[in-house]
Formats: C-alpha cells, sequence, structure tokens
C-alpha cells in the first residue's frame, strides 16, 4: 500500500497508563477516549549554532518532547480516575484532590489519508485538568467540549513518539496494547 499524501480526520484516540518498573516500564491495555474533536501538538526544543570563522560552525537541535491541547466532546470519567488521579467515592461522586499527582501515560491515536491510515502514539504523557465552562442554551444547541494540555516527553529509552501505517505488521494490533519500537 503507498503512503499517504495528506492526513484528515482525528479518530481512535486510546490511552494508556504507564506503569514505572525498576528495570522496565509497562503499559496498561489501552482505553477508548470517545468524542475526539481535535489535537494540535507542537514540538518543543531549542536549535543552537555556534559560531567560528565568520559563520555557523556547528549546530544541533534538542528534543524536548511535545506538548499541545486536545479537544474531547467530554472526558469520560475513566480518563479522569485512571490519569487525573480524581476519585469517585462510594455515594459515586468524583471528586478532585489538591494533593493527588496525575499518572503518566501514553496516547495512541490515529489520522485517516487519501492512502492509508496512520497510527500514532506518544510514549511518556502527563496531563493538565481540564477547564470548567459551559453556556446557557438558546435558539440552537451548541455543545460546550473539554481540553486538556498533554506534554509528551522521552521515556526512559529516549523514545517519545511513534507511528505505523496500514501496510506496516504491527499496525492491525495497535490500539491492543502500546508497542515500543524494536
Amino acid at each position: 500500500m503507498a503512503s499517504s499524501k495528506v492526513k484528515y480526520g482525528l479518530t481512535n484516540v486510546y490511552y494508556s497508563v504507564l506503569t514505572p518498573g525498576e528495570n522496565a516500564d509497562t503499559y496498561a491495555t489501552p482505553v477508548r477516549i470517545p468524542g475526539a474533536v481535535s489535537m494540535s501538538m507542537e514540538a518543543q526544543g531549542d536549535l543552537s549554532k555556534f559560531y567560528a570563522d565568520n559563520g555557523v560552525y556547528w549546530q544541533a537541535a534538542s528534543n524536548q518532547g511535545y506538548e499541545g491541547d486536545w479537544e474531547f466532546a467530554k472526558l469520560p470519567e475513566d480518563f479522569r480516575t485512571a490519569v487525573l488521579g480524581e476519585v469517585k467515592g462510594q455515594n459515586d461522586i468524583v471528586a478532585e484532590y489538591d494533593n493527588v499527582e496525575g499518572k503518566q501515560f501514553a496516547i495512541l491515536f490515529e489520522f485517516a489519508g487519501d492512502a492509508a491510515h496512520t497510527r500514532y502514539c506518544f510514549y511518556n504523557c502527563t496531563a493538565t485538568r481540564p477547564s470548567v465552562a459551559g453556556e446557557t442554551t438558546n435558539d440552537t444547541l451548541e455543545p460546550t467540549t473539554e481540553s486538556i494540555t498533554i506534554s509528551a516527553v522521552g521515556n526512559r529509552n529516549h523514545i517519545v513518539k511513534g507511528f505505523c501505517e496500514e501496510s506496516d505488521t504491527v499496525y492491525a494490533d495497535w490500539f491492543t496494547s502500546v508497542t515500543l519500537p524494536s
């Protein structure tokens, strides 16, 4: 199958809680986050230049991962409790505590393309809490979305992100487990 020339259509967003281990990290079975609206992850890092002999003598770019906003129709309760650290009590109230840290996780997703779909994974992520916002209804119903900021950095093996296209061998199982490059 040929590679795509364009991409469109964010879909199939999943998260997988990362559990750091003494010798290796493990990932839980990925869980779907329905209602993905948009995402934009900006590369983080600086370009360093060293000048000598009246010009750029040496240059390097640092890779400090990615950071960006993800917008969803509504974040599901399982993501809030598993990743953001919110707690569901016996009386079914989901509470946010100021002394609880969120968990690291991988986020997996897919873009459609003109020739092939491409699946991505950011391996070592943290997320901010969503804001609380809403508006009154009027002549038309306009859904209010929820947004979080996700920061992705290299894992213990310095892997930040990976992707594969439909023709790759791991493509079919991409959302059943987090696969690291070999």
